[in-house]
């Protein structure tokens, strides 16, 4: 067991004998819930904000990307595009004010949101503490996971993926050198470099499917770390790990999460591909409608969360209540023990 849910003495421990519940203001109200009003101004601005962050993003990406393709293409050499390094000072500028104006506003109003849901929620089991979300110690908290959830992912992938292109990129120069070489005479450098590619791009394969189980098995980490933010980052993957499948509605929230993001893909592509920066400063845009689409994707995205911080609670319940009768006895707390 880990440290997480096994104190490590016989006794039971001061978090689980004595609990400090969070009722900070006491319950939150059915109105609470919905919409907070600590969130309501910051969801107003993230609605207004958003359709002229991904129209800016569009009027950087594309022309970069153009660049790019320019550069990669064999039908457009000599048509190559240099982009100023006036633009890329404004892309990195651009990218700053995103992260601190859509991505950490986002953040604000989960954690606002995570707090008025955690009022209501008593703990899950007598082995568990109550949950403690405070705003600036679930910032950090969750920031940290964030960027541990971020590696985990994304960096075995590339790490391997990019010591395969690699490999095939030098595979090519030598086949090349030896192109005219009849295929019975071919170094053992290729054959060796082609069994070697071949592996890593077996590897490569293997270490996306094992990120794409990262993704889905760490996807209440943000949850842990709002409501517990005085864990490591370890253990809450620990947690994540165990309670992962613990509930049977995440066979409901996967599923919801994925449809969730398909559409806002598509929803993104259709926005940024009918409208531009242009139409933005001519008020070209419809935006009552645009409001209407932002309004239900925002309602969709806080109710995933809501599911997502109810099925966490639940797979909590269940995964102490499948532990050994023995072990729940000896780690209870005294008043619990003697109620029994």
């Amino acid at each position: 067991m880990s440290e997480e849910i096994m104190p490590s003495s016989g006794q039971p421990s001061a978090s689980l004998s004595a609990p400090a519940p969070y009722r900070a203001g006491g319950k939150a109200t059915i109105f609470d819930m919905f919409l907070p009003p600590q969130a309501f101004i910051l969801l107003v601005i993230l609605l207004a904000i958003l359709p002229v962050t991904l129209l800016a993003a569009q009027s950087l990406f594309v022309p970069l990307f153009e660049a790019i393709r320019s550069l990669i293409l064999p039908e457009m050499r000599g048509m190559q595009t240099i982009l100023p390094w006036v633009f890329y000072v404004r892309l990195g500028i651009f990218l700053l004010l995103a992260f601190l104006g859509v991505f950490q506003l986002i953040l604000r109003i989960r954690l606002i949101y995570y707090q008025a849901w955690a009022k209501n929620f008593p703990r899950s089991d007598v082995l568990h503490v109550d949950y403690q979300p405070d705003i600036q110690q679930s910032i950090v908290s969750v920031q940290s996971w964030n960027l541990y959830r971020l590696f985990a992912i994304c960096l075995p992938p590339l790490i391997i993926g990019s010591t395969f292109v690699g490999v095939c990129f030098l595979e090519l120069y030598l086949f090349n050198q030896f192109i005219d070489m009849p295929a019975t005479s071919l170094p053992a450098v290729i054959i060796s470099f082609l069994f070697i590619s071949l592996l890593l791009l077996m590897f490569t394969i293997f270490a996306i499917g094992n990120s794409l189980w990262v993704m889905m098995i760490t996807l209440f980490g943000d949850v842990v770390a709002i409501t517990e933010p005085d864990l490591t980052t370890k253990t809450i993957y620990e947690r994540c790990r165990r309670v992962a499948f613990s509930s049977p509605l995440v066979y409901l929230l996967y599923p919801a999460y994925f449809l969730f993001l398909v559409g806002l893909f598509a929803e993104v592509a259709w926005f940024v591909m009918t409208y531009d920066l242009q139409d933005l400063l001519q008020f070209k845009i419809n935006f009552f409608w645009v409001f209407i689409l932002e309004t239900v994707t925002l309602a969709v995205y806080l109710g995933l969360n809501f599911l997502k911080f109810y099925t966490y609670h639940y797979a909590l319940k269940w995964y102490y209540r499948r532990l050994p009768e023995a072990f729940r006895k000896r780690f209870a707390p005294p008043a619990v023990l003697t109620q029994v």
